[in-house]
């Protein structure tokens, strides 16, 4: 197909490492400047620092034990997105910014996320991940708990029904956000001993997110560390998306008027106790 024929748009690969306030501020300026036109449809891929627990906009504050994260040096923010409780460390995270009217977002949630998975699946396969079929519903797993990864939603990337990938999406504002974690290495298990539960019920947490999530290390073919560089790996995740969803990339990064919105949302939003604590 001949790049006239494809859909345009903004690819932002940041390497530089955010805290999760700015990586949240960030995510929500360029979804509104997307919504209002002023920037074109975009995938940005970006990672995090200090590490940070976010919890989901609905989720309750209460979950996590954010003492504990605070004495390990962690961030705890809240998310525009849904869901539940994600470990954010060693990690490519992926967000799509689109208006609601664009060709890949304007048929319903569940229709979004089949297409957008199509473009993370397609990047695995460059890494040389075999992923499973996509399901177009959740997996009934029993009470879940605080913890995004315990069990996969619907077209959630999951190898060997393990899951490796969480998402989570926001349709508001004539915007559709999607934002998702990809752990490079690690396990999710660190996050039990943050969430707020007795040692009994993070005993058998630990245990079902040994056998239910997964991260890239644990999947590698080889022994060679930059076979996940992030850099490499974030190269593959804007290949397949490229590739499955027909686009052609302008690369480039934040705009003057993004940067001074997201550093007015954290100020007012992502760092701020009322909306992180407010549930």
């Amino acid at each position: 197909m001949a790049d006239a024929d494809r859909c345009a748009w903004r690819l932002i690969i940041d390497a530089e490492p955010r805290s999760g306030p700015a990586n949240m501020a960030l995510d929500e300026a360029i979804a509104c400047a997307v919504a209002r036109s002023d920037a074109p449809p975009t995938l940005r891929l970006y990672a995090w620092r200090p590490w940070a627990v976010s919890i989901g906009r609905f989720q309750s504050a209460r979950d996590v034990d954010a003492a504990a994260v605070r004495e390990r040096g962690g961030e705890l923010v809240r998310r525009l997105s849904g869901g539940r409780a994600l470990l954010h460390a060693e990690e490519v995270t992926y967000a799509v910014l689109l208006p609601q009217g664009d060709p890949h977002a304007r048929d319903g949630v569940l229709a979004t996320y089949r297409r957008l998975s199509a473009g993370l699946v397609q990047g695995l396969q460059r890494l040389g991940v075999k992923p499973d079929p996509l399901q177009p519903s959740a997996r009934p797993h029993g009470a879940l708990s605080a913890a995004c990864f315990e069990a996969p939603s619907a077209y959630e990337i999951t190898v060997r029904d393990r899951k490796l990938m969480g998402s989570a999406q926001c349709k508001r504002g004539g915007y559709v956000l999607q934002h998702g974690s990809l752990p490079l290495r690690g396990d999710q298990t660190a996050l039990v001993s943050l969430l707020r539960m007795d040692a009994d019920a993070q005993d058998g947490l630990r245990t079902t997110l040994r056998n239910r999530a997964v991260s890239l290390e644990q999947l590698r073919a080889d022994d060679s560390a930059a076979a996940w560089s992030w850099e490499r790996v974030a190269a593959a995740l804007a290949g397949g998306f490229r590739h499955a969803l027909r686009l052609c990339w302008t690369t480039g990064s934040y705009r003057p008027s993004e940067w001074e919105a997201a550093g007015r949302l954290i100020r007012a939003q992502y760092a701020n106790d009322a909306w992180t604590y407010g549930r």
